[in-house]
């Protein structure tokens, strides 16, 4: 046809880009990133990475609020764990009363007829309680890439059906929200590393990372529990608060995370977040007791349909 219409120079552009795509060409004809990625080996969603940029530049140079850890202790620090490795589970559908939890975690002995859901628990409790292993922050996306494949690989040792520790191999959806296709995973990663990389707040970087594994659902399963371990670890490495998400919380965070999905608007998820710290950081001290009270005076076991989320400001002795 080419050659009817008079258009070889056409032809050979074209025949140029193809080729390139395919990698039997010199990619330096190709112009856009995403080209380039998909000849380089790493495709991408470029729909996922623009809603990265879109994050990246509502948070890059905005204030917040720097809110010190205050759970230094191993006694505190491992309390904290707890509750966090309870709520994470718990919004996700794998829930225990509080007290069986702990009675979970304290003996290390599933409950009975619930192994896989007390494994979860343990498997949570386990990452979030070792300080040196939430002290690990991702330098290069192959760094990124195997910190995730390791924590995944504790998060869901009980359910080895969904292969711990292993990229997806089929795509994954969540009621309207198909996530990122199996084959993009790494190089969508990659793509959303460079914007991560550029953050130097350390409460941007962990509400961008949050976002991105959320987004991407790079695993079978487990992946709302990693995404919230990998912003956590970015916390406890700048010495900050960690943020829980309290079940009285849970719709107001999905739909959150949803608006920014769907509609490329970030400021309900940065407010959630922000709101989410200021929470979270009340929770603090050794005294089990007490703060599984104080949680109930803030309504956090609650349903979102029977109560809201209370912050009450508590101070140091």
């Amino acid at each position: 046809m080419a050659e009817e219409l008079e258009m070889q120079t056409e032809f050979a552009k074209i025949n140029n880009i193809i080729s390139a795509l395919l990698s039997t060409h010199d990619a330096k004809v190709l112009s856009t990133d995403s080209a380039k990625a998909l000849a380089a080996g790493s495709p991408f969603d470029k729909t996922r990475v623009e809603l990265f940029e879109v994050l990246f530049d509502a948070i890059k140079d905005r204030y917040f609020v720097i809110r010190n850890n205050r759970n230094t202790d191993e006694e505190s620090f491992r309390l904290f764990s707890f509750f966090e490795s309870y709520f994470s589970n718990y919004i996700e559908g794998t829930e225990f009363d509080v007290e069986e939890a702990k009675a979970i975690v304290d003996s290390g002995i599933p409950m009975p007829r619930r192994d896989e859901d007390s494994h979860d628990i343990l498997g949570t409790f386990k990452i979030l309680s070792n300080r040196a292993e939430m002290m690990r922050t991702p330098t290069s996306p192959d760094e990124l890439f195997a910190i995730l494949s390791h924590r995944h690989s504790v998060l869901l040792e009980g359910r080895p059906h969904m292969n711990p520790g292993i990229f997806k191999s089929r795509n994954n959806r969540a009621g309207m929200t198909e996530f990122v296709d199996h084959q993009l995973v790494k190089g969508t990663l990659s793509q959303g590393f460079k914007y991560y990389a550029a953050l130097t707040d350390p409460f941007a970087r962990a509400i961008f990372m949050m976002f991105m594994i959320s987004e991407v659902h790079p695993f079978n399963d487990g992946n709302g529990r990693i995404a919230r371990v990998m912003m956590n670890a970015e916390l406890v490495r700048a010495d900050q608060s960690r943020i829980i998400v309290p079940t009285v919380f849970r719709e107001d965070y999905i739909l959150a995370l949803r608006k920014l999905t769907r509609h490329k608007d970030p400021l309900a998820y940065i407010n959630v977040m922000t709101k989410l710290h200021q929470f979270s950081d009340n929770l603090y001290g050794s005294d089990f007791t007490e703060l599984k009270n104080y949680l109930a005076t803030c309504n956090a076991y609650e349903e979102p349909s029977q109560a809201k989320l209370q912050i009450i400001e508590r101070t140091i002795l």
